[in-house]
């Protein structure tokens, strides 16, 4: 069973966005048609547990590291691929895939919507990041950002 993230088209017109587990694409591609949705873009998520809540805690934990590095005057794909020390083997794909994206010429708030599953809060500040030049400043107010909203969130509990 493969996991397929995919954006559509709902009755009403309105995009819509989502994950659909199929054994195929044309079986993924039926089950949109069941549930009324024209599909837009259909692909093969290449890693599922991005999209589980421990993902969030691994982008934290992430963004602090490569943001240190960028601090310490490393370049952005220096920084990435220093980040790797400390990940497990799945997430070392994922940053491969990351710096692929960047050798290929894509913005790295680019490369990073296309999987579809960092939040807009980050993508939004690397945007500014890729305007200003300040991507160090972007990683390292996303991670304290997320983990004064993870205190937050832990206190209500």
């Amino acid at each position: 069973m493969q996991t397929y993230k995919y954006k559509a088209l709902n009755a009403n017109g309105q995009k819509v966005r989502g994950t659909i587990s199929a054994t195929s694409r044309d079986q993924a591609l039926q089950h949109l048609k069941l549930k009324c949705l024209q599909p837009i873009h259909l692909q093969p998520q290449l890693f599922p547990w991005l999209n589980s809540n421990r993902s969030g805690i691994w982008t934290i934990e992430w963004s602090k590291d490569v943001g240190f590095f960028l601090k310490q005057g490393l370049d952005l794909i220096e920084s990435l691929h220093a980040s790797k020390l400390r990940l497990n083997t799945a997430q070392k794909q994922v940053v491969d895939l990351i710096t692929e994206g960047l050798y290929a010429g894509h913005t790295l708030s680019k490369v990073l919507q296309d999987f579809g599953v960092f939040p807009k809060l980050f993508l939004g500040l690397l945007q500014v990041a890729e305007a200003t030049g300040q991507y160090a400043q972007a990683f390292t107010d996303y991670s304290i950002l997320r983990e004064e909203e993870q205190q937050f969130f832990k206190q209500l509990r």
